[in-house]
């Protein structure tokens, strides 16, 4: 095994190495234990159902309100561009 600079060694045993072996092993475990936390559970279909029917009134809400603005913002939009063409010219 390689020594690195922040292990401490006694100069005739293998103390050291064999602290840093137990070092890297707990390091592994908790760096797999966290991701095996990361990808958290698989979803349920109740879940999925669930995410869908947010979306879809989400989505509803999005285009009703787009859908009540819409006619005012095409007038401005006309509005501002006939103030355009006649400033400009």
């Amino acid at each position: 095994m390689e020594r690195n600079e922040w292990v401490i060694h006694d100069a005739g045993s293998d103390i050291g190495e064999l602290a840093m072996t137990y070092a890297r092993a707990i390091e592994y475990r908790i760096t797999r234990n966290l991701l095996a936390r990361r990808s958290g559970p698989v979803a349920s279909p109740e879940t999925h159902l669930a995410e869908r029917l947010i979306a879809i009134g989400a989505v509803t809400t999005a285009l009703l309100l787009g859908g009540s603005y819409l006619p005012e913002l095409v007038t401005a939009a006309i509005a501002a561009s006939g103030l355009w063409v006649t400033a400009a010219g």
